[in-house]
């Protein structure tokens, strides 16, 4: 088995392979070079996949702000993944050879795969899975709209004083800037306060097309700080995220399978992916090693592959995300505050099942119409007229 890039989808697919049983080979430029984006997922989710004991910090309840600074608390536990110590744990597998190397092509036969790499050397392998990111260009994709960007400017900071509260916010929608472009184009603080007085502190904006600059967020956040009389002392890291949401999937039958973000498994409404990809990993390995064992080869266990990373009805239920990313990539600030405020007023369980990402489609759906029953009429106004022009999505995720 050959896996194509050393991130956290990855080498975490890699370690799954190799706890099935499979002599894996991840391959990467670079593979050791420290990742250096800040990870933000729930505690019940790591603890799911057994890495419950990687956090850096919890914060046992995180919190919603609406636009008029009412805090909802949500009742669950948030964790910051501990990156180095992740990497390093994966990059020490127990029988996963890593190897530095740029993958330029792969071609296939009867027997399996051969990977050809930048320095004139090729590695062959019953089965490649591309998980290089969403640049990657070893997979072909579905005709479709290309994705919406969510982008985000962060700095993990000392501020003058400390951060004045240790609560975290996952979503903070009290405007940055009084003006049109905030107000027309919103976006919100996501908040992790840490124990050694440092905080990060992020400027994120929704699905956008094109994407909201960065500069314009970093002038979002350095205002924001300013109007809350907050001194920034130092800058520790900056972050820059532009993160590809709702574009095309991998097309079907390919013998290179894509895991990741090379295969859009990115939330299309909240541009989350890390637990997604954590739980993936481990179906996805089983597959591959319960057909392995029964004599599949070839593009015969690509399929299986395949369908253990997008099912037909993981495919459906993608198309209502979808639909939900495009409706509130149109809203303005209030409409997306109040669009929040109502999503998680409605319980812990429905907006736990949506944020998830890999729900079936009868959940992801029961979701979408309580939704709709409790929300205010201006939005279901919005629902109901975005329903009638997805008509076809919408269709396609039902029947």
């Amino acid at each position: 088995m050959v896996v194509v890039g050393a991130g956290p989808a990855g080498l975490w697919l890699a370690s799954c392979l190799v706890s099935c049983g499979l002599a894996v080979r991840c391959i990467a430029p670079a593979p050791g070079a420290r990742w250096i984006n800040n990870l933000g997922l729930w505690l019940d989710e790591l603890d799911e996949v057994g890495l419950g004991d990687l956090v850096t910090e919890v914060w046992p309840d995180a919190r919603f702000v609406s636009r008029h600074g009412a805090v909802l608390p949500l009742g669950r536990t948030y964790a910051r993944l501990d990156r180095v110590g992740l990497q390093e744990r994966l990059l020490s597998t127990p029988g996963l050879t890593v190897q530095d190397g740029l993958v330029e092509g792969v071609a296939h036969d009867e027997a399996g795969s051969a990977v050809r790499l930048a320095d004139g050397s090729v590695v062959r392998a019953a089965l490649v899975m591309d998980a290089s990111g969403a640049a990657s260009r070893l997979v072909a994709r579905e005709a479709g709209a290309a994705p919406g960007w969510q982008a985000a400017w962060g700095v993990l900071a000392h501020v003058e004083g400390g951060w004045p509260t240790r609560a975290m916010d996952l979503m903070d929608w009290t405007p940055a800037v009084d003006d049109e472009a905030c107000l027309q184009v919103p976006s919100f603080l996501y908040t992790m306060p840490l124990a050694d007085g440092r905080v990060f502190l992020e400027e994120t904006s929704l699905v956008r097309s094109p994407a909201v600059p960065f500069d314009e967020l970093r002038r979002r956040l350095e205002a924001r700080l300013a109007s809350r009389g907050v001194r920034v002392l130092a800058v520790d890291e900056v972050e820059r995220c532009l993160i590809p949401m709702g574009g095309p999937l991998p097309s079907r039958g390919q013998r290179t399978v894509a895991f990741g973000a090379a295969a859009a498994m990115i939330h299309p409404a909240t541009g989350y992916q890390v637990g997604v990809a954590l739980r993936a990993g481990r179906r996805v390995a089983t597959a591959v090693a319960e057909a392995l064992r029964a004599g599949a080869r070839g593009s015969s266990l690509a399929l299986v592959a395949e369908e253990a990373v997008w099912s037909r009805e993981q495919r459906r239920a993608r198309e209502l995300y979808r639909f939900g990313m495009d409706l509130v990539a149109g809203f303005g600030l209030e409409r997306t505050s109040d669009f929040f405020e109502t999503f998680f007023r409605g319980g812990g369980g429905d907006w736990r099942v949506y944020l998830a990402g890999d729900a079936p489609v009868a959940a992801v759906r029961g979701v979408m119409l309580r939704f709709f029953g409790r929300a205010p009429w201006s939005i279901r106004l919005q629902l109901a007229s975005a329903g009638v022009r997805g008509a076809g999505r919408l269709g396609r995720a039902y029947v």
